[in-house]
């Protein structure tokens, strides 16, 4: 529905916007729309490596989304490219992508050297020293 009618969805929520506001919303909705499925993998995957007490894994991720890749397209983009605002949008999305093709792929290759194993058997032998 974003995606579809941007517009519509603009109007809806800021009411009082100006043609240009619902302008610039509309194109935002729009280019984010291309970036959910990665907002939805990015958290599944620090879900998954929080619940194998990974939680440094999930900031350093996090921070290097916004830091690392993020902020230098929004600045590549908007000044460089002479994108303007439209360029930080740009930004948004792609880092959402970098992120969770970069967290995929380090999840697949943790897991595969036994990551959530250990986990369990952390877990285990805490339980164990509590009985």
């Amino acid at each position: 529905i974003q995606w579809l009618v941007p517009e519509t969805l603009s109007v809806l929520f800021v009411p009082d916007a100006t043609p240009a506001e619902v302008e610039v919303a509309a194109r935002y909705l729009e280019i984010l729309a291309y970036g959910y499925w990665a907002i939805g993998a990015t958290y599944l995957l620090q879900a998954g490596f929080n619940g194998a007490r990974r939680t440094r894994t999930s900031l350093v991720a996090t921070l290097l989304q916004y830091w690392i890749v993020r902020l230098p397209i929004a600045a590549g983009a908007a000044v460089a490219l002479d994108l303007g605002i439209e360029g930080v949008f740009w930004a948004v999305t792609l880092s959402n992508v970098v992120a969770a093709i970069g967290l995929g792929a380090y999840y697949w290759y943790e897991t595969s050297n036994g990551m959530n194993v250990r986990a369990v058997e952390v877990a285990a032998s805490e339980g164990e020293a509590a009985d």
